[in-house]
């Protein structure tokens, strides 16, 4: 692969320096094609690394309101349960819907964390991927930049020096990696197209990942409202949460197994 990539740099290389003398002005048409080829795969390339960042802040952010939603509709399922002890069997429903509740809003909640690690997954993978190719792209650019076949495709070359895409989606990187694959015949040409379209499939699965966070932390924040409507009848209780968290301790083992398992089942899950 670093063979292949190397000589189709050289090629390219040759080419843009020799361009004014090797090749007739009629060719200078499809040399701006060419430019622009570069250009707009460049342009998406430096964008990926801004739209993973991106989705990580969002999973990130949705995760961290699941959790929140989790441990609140805990909250309002215990000062439901202790407020119907001796209670009614009105109350008594009311608390077994408030933890039934908790139970969705935690469930969703392990769903949301799932989700959060496919993004960070796929998120890594794309960073790697524009990590490689971004630099021999620019690289390309500003050999154009400075030997280009005439002014307009050294003009166009020094101004996408650093310009990046308004939006990539998978759709986009495709069509480009192909537009590049039908004006370069070298096999590097064949190699980017290769990984664009695995790229593109990671991007998929990226924004699939991310709105599925989002999911899950909507559906946990609608579970723990539920679980706070029923409790909302019952006086509210000393919720100590140093003792909680005490509690939570003497089981912690066997919670964080459990929770890790749920956690890995579902992102199994996410995955086919």
């Amino acid at each position: 692969m670093m063979i292949s990539r190397a000589l189709f740099v050289l090629g390219l290389s040759l080419h843009f320096i020799f361009a004014p003398t090797a090749y007739a002005n009629d060719n200078l048409e499809a040399e701006l094609e060419q430019t622009k080829a570069l250009c707009e795969v460049a342009k998406q390339l430096r964008k990926l690394p801004l739209l993973t960042e991106e989705r990580r802040f969002e999973a990130v952010g949705a995760l961290e309101e699941s959790k929140k939603a989790a441990k609140e509709g805990k909250k309002a399922a215990k000062r439901a349960e202790a407020g119907a002890v001796g209670g009614t069997s009105e109350q008594q429903q009311a608390a077994k819907r408030a933890r039934e509740a908790a139970t969705v809003a935690y469930e969703a909640s392990v769903r949301a964390e799932a989700a959060a690690m496919e993004v960070k997954r796929f998120a890594r993978a794309l960073d790697s991927f524009e990590s490689e190719y971004e630099s021999v792209f620019s690289g390309l650019l500003r050999g154009a930049a400075e030997h280009g076949g005439n002014e307009t495709i050294k003009q166009l070359a020094k101004e996408c020096a650093t310009a990046v895409a308004d939006d990539v989606t998978p759709e986009a990187l495709t069509r480009a990696a192909h537009n590049l694959r039908g004006l370069y015949m070298q096999d590097f040409a064949e190699e980017y197209l290769q990984e664009a379209n695995e790229a593109a499939n990671k991007l998929e699965e990226l924004q699939k990942a991310t709105a599925e966070t989002v999911r899950a932390a909507d559906a946990a924040d609608d579970a723990k409202s539920e679980a706070q409507e029923e409790a909302a009848q019952f006086p509210e209780i000393d919720d100590d949460d140093s003792d909680e968290d005490k509690e939570d301790e003497a089981s912690g083992a066997v919670g964080t197994s459990m929770k890790f398992l749920l956690v890995m089942l579902a992102a199994t899950a996410l995955s086919f």
